[in-house]
């Protein structure tokens, strides 16, 4: 089981409670309790969550949820709230989170201005060499310029197309893992 509860900005937290509060507590109660007061939650199979988390950040919850599962308490003990009517062994929703297309290029851009620092200054340095030698700036000055012009392409994409312009530039969680990976 996941809980999903909706900030007060749109955006959604993911937590998976302790199998063992659920199963003496019940679903309701940990959720009632792990979701902060009167924030809206849902209860989710946690085996419906899409694989590809690259914008999770911009998940929100699908108007086709409909009304929570309940709200978030005050109390400060589980044994403060008991199991709501109705909920114990309630069957849970498959989580198809809608996307917010505006957080998804922010976080797109956001990606890409963190990862081209690394590039604006080795292309400094060529940049530099190339002056220092009387070669020719051209290349250099097209990079950057290319690199500076980078975040803007993300404006006006569709996800898929944002995930198709970081996977070409190596961007995001799978890349950043892969990196580590072969960095070890």
């Amino acid at each position: 089981m996941m809980i999903i509860y909706k900030n007060p900005d749109d955006s959604i937290v993911m937590t998976f409670p302790a199998r063992q509060f659920v199963d003496v507590y019940g679903e309701f109660s940990v959720a009632t309790r792990i979701t902060p007061k009167g924030l809206p939650f849902w209860l989710v199979e946690d085996s419906t969550i899409p694989q590809d988390m690259t914008f999770s950040e911009a998940w929100e919850v699908p108007a086709s949820f409909g009304d929570p599962d309940g709200y978030g308490s005050a109390s400060s003990s589980f044994a403060d709230i008991s199991e709501k009517e109705g909920h114990a062994g309630m069957s849970r929703r498959s989580f198809t989170p809608q996307i917010n297309q505006i957080k998804a290029v922010v976080i797109a851009q956001k990606w890409i201005r963190s990862w081209r620092e690394h590039w604006f200054a080795e292309n400094d340095i060529d940049l530099q060499n190339a002056m220092a030698d009387g070669a020719d700036i051209t290349p250099f000055v097209n990079r950057r310029n290319w690199l500076r012009n980078l975040p803007q392409q993300c404006e006006g994409k569709t996800i898929e197309e944002l995930n198709d312009l970081l996977t070409d530039l190596r961007i995001g969680r799978i890349w950043d893992l892969e990196d580590d990976y072969e960095n070890s």
